[in-house]
This record gives structure tokens, sequence and C-alpha cells, in this order.
């Protein structure tokens, strides 16, 4: 005989984290320039080496963002133009 189990695992939603909801959707601080992309959102995992950082150093990182921030006024457009952000990565 099967039990059921009476516990349940409330649904994990992204969106239900954002403080904010702009233009209907969901609104993160990461989301305001390069330079808070980098130390809120992906500096964390580089450091930890988690996906895509596994063989990653926070230290090879670091310029490139700082060279990132400087060329675009630390303006997260940049990140829609990826002709323009992906040359730093390959120097």
């Amino acid at each position: 005989m099967k039990r059921k189990t009476t516990i349940l695992a409330p649904p994990y939603h992204v969106q239900s984290t954002a403080a904010d909801i702009r233009a209907g959707f969901p609104y993160f601080s990461h989301h305001d320039s390069v330079s808070a992309l980098w130390s809120q959102k992906w500096r964390k995992p580089c450091e930890h080496g988690i996906y895509p950082f596994t063989d990653a150093n926070v230290q090879d990182f670091d310029p490139i963002f700082a060279e990132l921030v400087s060329v675009s006024d630390d303006q997260p457009s940049i990140l829609y133009r990826p002709d323009e952000y992906a040359k730093f990565f390959s120097r």
C-alpha cells in the first residue's frame, strides 16, 4: 500500500523575490548598472566557481568589468549589444 505524503513544497518563483515591479515586470537592483550586475549578481558565483564560472578566477573578471563600466559609463544598455561588450572578454 502506498502512503500519500502531506508535505507540499511551495512553488519557487524568481519573480517573488523582486522588490519592485516596473512596467509590469519584476525589477531587481542589479539591473541598474554594469557594476551592480557584477557586484550583486555575478561576482559571488565567480568567487565560488559556480557555473558558468566553473574554471574562472574572479581576479580575471574584475578588470574586465572595470573596463566595461568605464566604456559604458556604467549603463546596462551595453549588455544588449553583444558585439560591443564581448570584445572585452576576448583580450
